[in-house]
């Protein structure tokens, strides 16, 4: 679903979904019940209406249950970043696919958005693959 509001300027972008979980997200927009990735929540929105608490706190029920409290949200970007670093993705390509402002007068204030085609080639240089890989 299209969110009426985001926190920053930031939040208002496009961003690619990597290839090796297109097909996950497909299953999760093809079953939803309410329009929402993560369908099913309606009923713990707090006083604002905002269903964001509820998926905080989702997470971090499968996080103690996987993972004993050593991840954050924050973690997915964290990792995005790192694999990007070690992939050789420009910086500037990196935040803008992250949602970082870029503070330099050459990119932050003049340079235009990379696009599409660019954000997908730097996502792609990233993987989630566990284990032995072909």
């Amino acid at each position: 679903m299209i969110g009426e509001d985001a926190k920053t300027e930031s939040g208002w972008r496009e961003i690619p979904i990597h290839s090796e979980i297109k097909q996950f997200v497909a299953r999760l927009v093809s079953e939803s019940t309410d329009g929402f990735l993560l369908s099913g929540l309606d009923g713990t929105k707090n006083k604002y209406g905002k269903r964001g608490n509820a998926v905080g706190r989702r997470f971090l029920r499968l996080r103690d249950q996987f993972y004993n409290h050593q991840y954050v949200l924050h973690s997915f970007r964290k990792t995005l970043a790192s694999q990007m670093q070690a992939a050789g993705v420009h910086e500037a390509h990196a935040a803008q696919i992250i949602g970082h402002e870029i503070d330099t007068i050459t990119y932050g204030l003049y340079a235009t958005d990379i696009g599409f085609p660019a954000k997908v080639a730097a996502m792609e240089k990233c993987s989630y693959l566990v284990g032995p890989q072909s």
